[in-house]
């Protein structure tokens, strides 16, 4: 299936000395996912969309993919699809901006909410796959 881009975040691209895993989201198109009819194309999606190839494989990196709807204006949209999508979009752009600032299982305070970190967007198959 292709990939239209991927958001890489987590600590192998931060300066953690001992970096635990990569994280990335995976940006499909939806049409293109609802054309999968494989079973085992489906059951890799499904590793890949629940979080759990780290734990099938062993490799150091947590995964999602996300659904990408296209639209023609971006200012009338008022489809389920287009509410999915953006609410997908916001949610990981506004997840990996934040940066703890206590231990890992510290409450949350206003300050982890705070934008204080990024990530990197990186084009793969591109928008315009047909």
């Amino acid at each position: 299936m292709p990939v239209a881009w991927v958001w890489i975040g987590g600590s192998f691209i931060s300066n953690k000395s001992d970096p635990d895993d990569l994280d990335v989201v995976y940006w499909c198109e939806d049409r293109l996912v609802d054309q999968v009819s494989d079973p085992n194309d489906k059951l890799v999606l499904q590793l890949f969309a629940t979080n759990q190839v780290r734990e099938v494989t062993g490799l150091r990196v947590d995964t999602r993919y996300c659904r990408w709807h296209v639209r023609p204006e971006a200012g009338v949209q008022n489809t389920i699809e287009h509410h999915q999508y953006t609410m997908e979009r916001g949610f990981w752009d506004d997840f990996w901006l934040r940066k703890r600032t206590g231990e890992k299982n510290a409450p949350a305070v206003r300050e982890d909410a705070l934008p204080r970190r990024g990530y990197l967007e990186v084009m793969l198959d591109g928008p315009d796959v047909i």
